[in-house]
């Protein structure tokens, strides 16, 4: 048979095969064309009759009822026999006709036979699928899930009555529409993105897809998707999705959940209440032991079983600081291992674990390596079994120690929460024996600071004191020369004594620096608050300072307050701290610049600006300068700024008196200006002042004798003659055994004794002159070098009425002998019978 009529004859059964089932005439023509062209190409009746079969069981095969299946065999039986003889005789003859048409009668019989049984095959098979197929319809309606078919774009083909609950819309209208529809917004375009790869095949199943379905006019649900692939006929490929509604399932979630994280706050509040607990062991004492101590049975206590806790010593070793279990029956255990040290028997810490280790069952053996020795061992047997945690105390890698928790027999497994604990605890642990060995080294360091702070002040007190005893001298001897009438008839001796004063009151300021800090340090400075003028404390400070501004070359220029500035305070520390502006203010100007000073009332305060023309102040140092031993910048390293004391001394004298003290300057080269603001007092509080402290002290107005020792000869001889200057009789003695009997045979009516002094000095000096009754009451001055508060109370606790520093101006002991015995008189005139 050539390609053609095979061809032909498919072209037969395919058009035989559409007229069978009932597509018209035209199709019975195009299928004699094609059988009659068939024939004509070499096809025999044989050929011919299974193309017409072919058609014909194609036809029967597509339909079920089984009148249907009997009119196409009635139809094929027509047609063979209408078309089969036209063909033979026009392309054939009747060579063959009678034959095959008999024996194709023959065959079709036997077919139609045989199709019929067929036919009652499948009408019985066919009964089954459809009972099958309502069943399965029935199943597939009334299911409680939703159940969809779609193709694999997504368009729903089937929907259930469940299916179209959830989707609230009418059964009837689902097919055709498109899934995604009915698929959030926010969940679409990963809906569409799997939806993508199902149809390409590249996954075929997909289960407990989470998404939100959105129902039509309801709110969204959420939705759990399963949807399986089907492509066993590609023309007919679906995908058949499950939609379970998980509403309840999602609320019972969210139940459990939120019953899980109740119950993880409240582990988690018990754990964070015991830490809070350990921590406050932990820091409320410096005591670490006992701290720990403490740790240890609350330790056991939360976690119900054992607790150990081992320090390691300075020499290296560990020793066990406590054992504690919550059960009070195995007391006796406890203390039974207390006695012993876990890990003891290691050779050295290094042996030690580097990190937290669970070690679960615990073992004989185990017992025996941690033991220090058979009788530890044996007791650590009572209490193993179960499971144990050990944490090493370490602290930047230093070992101090180890805690360990043990379990015994029958408990369970440590869960991982109680490692994160047990953790946390070491770190708690190991931080508090850090701190208390950098409190023992800090409180080490702090008595070394302390005892160079102590030899510090010691030292700058016999400083103080060894520069004062040449320099009371130097400074007497000046002041006396300045006077002398050959002096100043000689230019050059005159500049020349002007220099040596000069330096000794620059010697003097810096030794009287070092004096105040150390006395401010230690609060013995007291400021006396009497009414004084501000303007007049401020003219006296510019009348100090006039002479150096001129030797500087410079201009200084005042303006004090038009009206008096009352305030209380003490007018000679005022000077001090203004006069030291003003010097600092020379210091740093160059020739020709320009310095003033102004008194400006603010309000409830009183301002005092220093303004100078010189060098400035770095803005990034203002706020040092003020602090002992800073100076403003690199410059003033240069200059004769001398110990960078002033400034502190005067900033702590003006808080003294209530008010404050700052700097301010643009920057180097362009001058600074400083401020004193202080409180005001009430125009009333305001007495007339003097010019300076030296004219507020009067000169005693009666002569008295007094007995001076001194062990320098230079300050006894000047001071003897200052005091007979002044009119009184002075008995001199170098030490304290020659002023004690001096004091016998020249009785006097005061006493000024230097307190350091050979053989007898001047502590034991006036406590023997307070024995004796006759000289008990006689007023008594101590001198002395050193100026630290507990000088001066060791002084007045020996037997001294006051003590002054050297070296003491005049003006200042001839007050102080004229109160000392203004009081003498007071008390011996109140003793005498009236």
């Amino acid at each position: 048979m050539s390609d053609v009529a095979g061809a032909l004859a498919k072209e037969y059964a395919a058009a035989m095969q559409e007229y069978l089932a009932g597509r018209g005439e035209a199709a019975l023509q195009r299928a004699y064309e094609a059988g009659r062209r068939a024939l004509a190409e070499g096809l025999g009746v044989l050929e011919m009759f299974a193309a017409h079969q072919e058609s014909v069981s194609g036809a029967l095969r597509s339909q079920v009822d089984k009148s249907e299946k009997e009119r196409v065999l009635e139809r094929a039986l027509d047609c063979f026999a209408e078309g089969l003889s036209p063909f033979e005789m026009v392309l054939r003859g009747v060579r063959e006709a009678n034959s095959r048409l008999q024996q194709s009668l023959n065959s079709l019989q036997g077919v139609e036979e045989q199709l019929r049984r067929q036919n009652e095959k499948l009408t019985a098979a066919h009964r089954a699928v459809e009972k099958e197929r309502s069943r399965y319809q029935a199943l597939f309606d009334f299911a409680p899930d939703g159940y969809l078919v779609t193709g694999l774009e997504g368009a729903i083909r089937e929907a259930n009555t469940a299916a179209a609950s959830i989707l609230n819309t009418p059964k009837a209208l689902l097919p055709g529409q498109s899934l995604s529809e009915f698929v959030v917004k926010a969940d679409r375009e990963e809906f569409r993105e799997r939806l993508h790869r199902l149809h390409l095949g590249s996954i075929e199943r997909v289960e407990d897809w989470q998404v939100s379905i959105q129902p039509r006019n309801k709110s969204p649900i959420p939705s759990a998707l399963t949807v399986v692939a089907e492509r066993s006929a590609p023309a007919v490929a679906t995908l058949r999705w499950l939609i379970r509604d998980v509403t309840e399932r999602k609320r019972l979630e969210k139940e459990h959940t939120r019953w899980l994280v109740g119950k993880a706050r409240a582990q988690a509040a018990r754990r964070f209440e015991f830490l809070a607990q350990a921590s406050s062991l932990l820091v409320e004492s410096l005591d670490v032991e006992s701290s720990l101590t403490g740790v240890a049975h609350l330790t056991a206590t939360f976690l119900a079983g054992w607790c150990f806790i081992s320090v390691v010593e300075p020499d290296g070793s560990l020793r066990q600081l406590e054992v504690a279990h919550a059960d009070p029956s195995v007391a006796d255990l406890a203390a039974a291992l207390r006695r012993h040290c876990l890990f003891g028997g290691c050779e050295s810490i290094d042996a030690l674990p580097d990190s937290p280790q669970v070690i679960e069952p615990l073992t004989g053996e185990w017992c025996t390596l941690a033991a220090d020795g058979k009788e530890h061992a044996a007791l650590l047997r009572q209490v193993s079994g179960g499971g144990a945690m050990i944490f090493p105390l370490r602290f930047h890698n230093r070992l101090m120690g180890v805690l360990t928790l043990i379990r015994g027999f029958g408990s369970r497994r440590y869960p991982p929460a109680d490692r994160v604990l047990g953790e946390d605890l070491a770190r708690r642990c190991a931080l508090a024996l850090e701190n208390v060995r950098l409190y023992r080294e800090i409180v080490a360091e702090r008595d070394k600071a302390d005892l160079a702070n102590r030899a510090k002040d010691q030292f700058v007190a016999i400083l103080g004191h060894e520069l004062k005893n040449p320099l009371t001298p130097i400074i007497g001897w000046t002041r006396v020369l300045k006077s002398h009438s050959l002096i100043s008839q000689d230019p050059i001796l005159s500049e020349g004594v002007k220099a040596m004063d000069k330096n000794a009151m620059t010697l003097t300021r810096l030794v009287g620096d070092c004096v105040d800090l150390a006395k401010i340090t230690e609060g013995i400075i007291q400021i006396e608050r009497t009414p004084i003028d501000l303007n007049q404390v401020v003219t006296a400070s510019a009348d100090a300072i006039q002479a150096m501004v001129d030797e500087r070359q410079l201009r200084l220029t005042v303006a004090l307050s038009p009206e008096p500035v009352p305030l209380l305070g003490d007018a000679m520390r005022l000077e001090q701290v203004i006069l030291n502006l003003l010097i600092n203010a020379v210091k740093y100007t160059d020739p020709g610049g320009l310095i003033s000073i102004r008194v400006v009332p603010r309000g409830e305060e009183a301002e005092v600006e220093v303004q100078d023309t010189g060098i400035g102040i770095d803005p990034a140092l203002l706020a040092q300068i003020f602090e002992p031993f800073r100076h403003g910048s690199s410059s003033w390293l240069t200059s004769k700024s001398g110990l960078g004391l002033g400034l502190a001394i005067a900033e702590r004298i003006v808080k003294m008196h209530g008010g404050r003290l700052w700097a301010e300057s643009e920057g180097l080269g362009s001058g600074s200006t400083f401020r004193i603001r202080l409180p005001k007092a009430a125009p009333a509080a305001q007495e007339p002042q003097s010019d300076s402290p030296a004219a507020r002290s009067e000169a005693s107005g009666s002569k008295i004798r007094i007995l001076l020792v001194e062990d320098s000869e230079d300050i006894l001889f000047l001071l003897k003659m200052e005091l007979e200057s002044l009119g009184h009789s002075v008995t001199t003695a170098t030490n304290g055994k020659l002023g004690m009997e001096a004091a016998r045979t020249h009785p006097a009516d005061l006493i000024i004794s230097d307190v350091k002094m050979p053989l007898v000095d001047g502590y034991e000096f006036i406590r023997a002159i307070r024995s004796v009754p006759e000289l008990s009451a006689t007023p008594a001055i101590a001198l002395t070098g050193f100026g630290a508060k507990a000088d001066v109370e060791r002084a007045l606790a020996a037997g001294f009425d006051a003590c002054i520093s050297k070296p003491a101006e005049p003006g200042e002991i001839a007050a102080l002998i004229r109160r000392l015995t203004e009081i003498r008189e007071a008390v011996h005139a109140g003793s005498q019978p009236g």
